[in-house]
This record gives structure tokens, sequence and C-alpha cells, in this order.
């Protein structure tokens, strides 16, 4: 991977949290389909850091399983828990 892939990595959490600005600033749901939308933009913002993580560890050739090892539980725990959110309520 080289810098462009990590920089193009980097560009996904930006835009996930520029949406959860916008769903904060401007709630343009109801309350229950705001708090559900929140959530599902929280858990994306969890696993695209974890990607910016495996990314940058990738570009620098750094072997810390420890870290890739976390990550990657990370990202399994939350395709779990978007498993069991409501997808329309």
């Amino acid at each position: 991977m080289n810098i462009q892939s990590t920089s193009q990595t980097i560009i996904m959490p930006l835009l996930t949290l520029i949406m959860l600005l916008y769903l904060v600033i401007m709630k343009p749901f109801k309350a229950i389909n705001l708090i559900q939308q929140i959530s599902f933009e929280l858990i994306l913002l969890t696993v695209n850091i974890c990607l910016v993580i495996f990314a940058i560890l990738n570009d620098r050739d750094i072997g810390v399983e420890n870290i890739g090892n976390d990550s990657s539980q990370v990202i399994m725990i939350s395709s779990l828990i978007f498993m069991f959110l409501p997808s329309g309520i």
C-alpha cells in the first residue's frame, strides 16, 4: 500500500464524521430514526478508523500484530452489533 492508498483510506472516516455532524446539527429524521442512523454512523466510524490503522501499519511495514488483531476484533464486534440493530422502524 502506498501513501495515496493511505490518504484515500483517511477520507472515509472524515466523510463519516461529516455525516455525523450533519445528523446532529440538522436532525433530518424523527427521533427513533435519528438515533438509529447515528448509531449506524458510529459503528461505521469505528470500522473506518480500524481500516485507517491497518492502512498506516501496512504502509509503514510495521508488523505489530497486537494492534492488527485488536482492530480485527473491533471490526468483527462492530459487524455483529450492526446485524442486531433494527434496519427500519
